[in-house]
């Protein structure tokens, strides 16, 4: 179950085979779409970079530090 969640919505949401989350729903869709298709976080994440730098190209940009300050969070469980 992907979840799309709307920037305004102010909750508690939880995501059992993925998540998206950006200030942007173009962005967000894009990720979404990525890993609908099968790809991973990393692939999801270049997705919505590139969409990003087409949709706010003042915010962001591959290989630079952005006003957003993104963050890209991953989970190893073999390192628990």
């Amino acid at each position: 179950m992907l979840l799309l969640v709307s920037k305004a919505a102010i909750m508690s949401v939880v995501g059992r085979d993925g998540m998206v989350s950006t200030g942007n729903s173009y962005a967000t869709e894009a990720g979404v779409a990525v890993l609908r298709g099968g790809g991973n976080a990393i692939d999801a994440m270049f997705a919505v970079q590139a969409m990003l730098n087409v949709v706010q190209p003042q915010w962001t940009g591959f290989g630079g530090h952005d006003e957003a300050g993104e963050v890209m969070m991953k989970h190893l469980p073999s390192s628990l």
